[in-house]
């Protein structure tokens, strides 16, 4: 059975039940998302306040508890995204390199580590985007899919006006899969789209809320004990007593005295980097006029950054904004390369070498750090180890697709990706196993002879390339290499050899 069989619906279903029993302890505690879902039209029109006034609603018409209808509600949304994520998911093929990219912690786990991310509004974005990719895939004509978008998308901003600026990621996929003949009704329909969609953005800032509709939509939940509903809740954030002059003053001081302006963006680049690593090797070709220009995946990636760089300045949930981002461009991502909208770049790239160019100075480093410094066999080892595990997750995140670089002269597949882990993991066993008696043995005196400590790194540098040569194309042209390895592995352990000599 494949991983894929094994893992998608393991986690899927681990994912749906954690989500499940945290939106029942939402329910009875409560907390910041009850309060969120529970805004609603008792005091007036006003902005978010859709999914309460649905939710009051139903409960009214069935005769149950809102703790109750909002913990079906949620859970059966919750459900339908996992499911179409998982649809959508086990049509790619899960390598090394895409599990990473799944996994990654801005990804489908970021609810684990930010529980407060649970049942929060834009799931129903995150279904209406799904839908909308099944209906560009299925549908003849796809520039109908439109008017799906035209329908459903400004629902979602009445529930978070937020949201709008999203609205790219449905304006890419569009632009990519339209038939561009008709430019006239590609033109008025996507008019239309966008029309709506800020009007009814304008509507929510115009019906933003005020103190007096506070007060009448917490009254409206009196059975309910909201802690601090008319000050600290999700709810008062509606009262005139949130200006723009307090989110500012809230915003500088998580900027600085919260450092979210240190903290996020590393934590960004980690968490971004499987997903930008393989989607920027992927282009796409784009025409104007009579000239095609060709443009890389990253372009999209920075419409999507910019489009939702507002929310960063009036709104606080950073981390939330960056799942988002991160879960529409990749589902962007394995949608056009699904539909070959976007191709590998020429394959002529320097990150196909990660791996080894990590090993070759990784090598040269630790050897000079093991000549220079005394009494350093703890630092070394630790540094060997973290060095090695190091290159066995960028082997590991390469594409086991067959890729040819240097003029077809160095072949990557799934062979190499094997025998490069294959060998790494021999050596950190060898490391591991052998320490104590690497540690007894000592090479350098303790005598301050710089000469010999220079001649020997000289040696061991050149020791380290010979290896690393071997490690480059040793799996290229096999039998080849193997003579040419089993040379280059003679000649240097006879250069070992001769070190007692220079001493």
């Amino acid at each position: 059975m494949s991983l894929k069989k094994i893992f998608l619906p393991t986690f899927f279903s681990l994912i749906s039940t954690y989500v499940i029993l945290n939106i029942f302890l939402s329910s009875i505690s409560f907390d910041w998302t009850f309060q969120d879902w529970l805004i609603n039209y008792e005091g007036g029109f006003i902005r978010r306040g859709l999914s309460g006034e649905i939710i009051l609603r139903t409960s009214s018409f069935f005769d149950v508890q809102i703790k109750f209808t909002y913990f079906c509600i949620l859970s059966i949304l919750s459900l339908l995204f996992y499911l179409l994520f998982f649809d959508f998911l086990r049509k790619e093929k899960l390598n090394f390199q895409n599990l990473f990219i799944i996994l990654s912690p801005l990804s489908i786990s970021f609810i684990i580590y930010n529980f407060g991310a649970i049942g929060r509004k834009e799931i129903l974005y995150f279904i209406i985007f799904l839908v909308f990719l099944y209906l560009v895939e299925i549908l003849k004509k796809k520039e109908l899919s439109i008017f799906f978008l035209i329908i459903f998308f400004p629902l979602v901003l009445l529930l978070h006006e937020g949201l709008i600026f999203f609205i790219s990621a449905f304006l890419v996929i569009f632009l990519f899969e339209i038939n561009k003949t008709n430019k006239k009704f590609i033109f008025l329909t996507i008019f239309i789209f966008i029309l709506i969609s800020l009007s009814t953005f304008i509507l929510m800032v115009i019906f933003k809320g005020n103190t007096a509709q506070v007060e009448v939509i917490c009254s409206s939940l009196s059975d309910y004990p909201i802690e601090g509903c008319f000050l600290g809740s999700a709810i008062a954030t509606l009262s005139s007593v949130h200006t723009l002059d307090s989110v500012f003053s809230i915003l500088w001081d998580r900027l600085f005295i919260y450092k979210y302006l240190y903290y996020y963006p590393i934590f960004a680049i980690i968490a971004f980097y499987p997903l930008i690593k393989n989607s920027f090797q992927y282009c796409f070709n784009i025409s104007v006029g009579n000239k095609i220009y060709k443009l890389n995946f990253s372009i999209i990636a920075i419409i999507y950054f910019v489009n939702s760089l507002p929310l960063y300045i009036f709104a606080h949930d950073w981390g939330r904004w960056l799942h988002i981002n991160y879960i529409l461009l990749m589902i962007t991502f394995f949608y056009l390369k699904r539909v070959n909208k976007i191709y590998p770049k020429n394959s002529e790239r320097i990150v196909y070498m990660l791996p080894e160019l990590f090993l070759s100075i990784a090598m040269m480093f630790i050897l000079m750090v093991g000549v220079f410094i005394k009494k350093s066999f703890k630092l070394v080892t630790l540094l060997t180890i973290l060095s090695l595990i190091f290159i066995i997750a960028l082997a590991l995140n390469q594409s086991d697709e067959i890729t040819k670089i240097f003029n077809e002269s160095y072949i990557i597949d799934k062979l190499l990706i094997f025998m490069k882990v294959f060998t790494l993991l021999f050596f950190l066993f060898i490391l591991l196993s052998y320490k104590d008696y690497i540690n007894n043995f000592e090479l350098i005196t303790d005598k301050h002879d710089h000469i010999k400590k220079i001649l020997l790194s000289i040696v061991l540098i050149f020791y380290s390339t010979g290896l690393s040569v071997s490690y480059f194309g040793g799996y290229t042209l096999w039998i080849h290499n193997y003579t040419m390895m089993d040379d280059q592995f003679k000649f240097f352990f006879n250069v070992i050899k001769t070190i007692p000599n220079l001493f």
